[in-house]
């Protein structure tokens, strides 16, 4: 039987993340065959959808590996000790960073989808026992 797309959204956000949470922790690894049925209630908001304009970000991997190339052995190794030592504050340089470089990266605009909101409730009608496979 083929769900409509509401009650597929309905079904995804019908258990909390905390909820998820706890129940994985019950449960040992392994596979399992689930026969079960639910019944789930309440009432899903779907918003609009809007363009926001983003900051590109930097690639801060990719800037760390081209500077390291680019400089002696002896300043990466000074580098790394201070970075190692703790009195690096990486984020006073990532904002002076930003500001010499923040201008060569160009915002894009993108479709941030509606947020999605629920009251809803679920409840299993039939549940056969689970069945751990070997």
């Amino acid at each position: 039987m083929k769900t409509s797309s509401i009650n597929t959204v309905a079904l995804a956000k019908a258990v909390t993340t905390a909820q998820y949470n706890a129940a994985r922790d019950e449960v040992e690894p392994g596979t399992f065959q689930i026969d079960m049925t639910v019944h789930v209630s309440g009432e899903v908001r779907i918003g609009e959808d809007h363009e926001t304009l983003q900051a590109n970000q930097v690639p801060w991997q990719a800037l760390a590996c081209c500077l390291a190339d680019k400089v002696s052995p002896a300043v990466l190794k000074a580098a790394m000790r201070e970075v190692q030592s703790g009195e690096f504050d990486i984020d006073e340089a990532k904002a002076r960073t930003q500001s010499v470089i923040g201008g060569m990266l160009a915002a894009t605009t993108r479709i941030v989808r509606g947020k999605v909101t629920t009251s809803l409730a679920a409840t299993a009608v039939a549940a056969s026992r689970a069945l751990k496979r070997a």
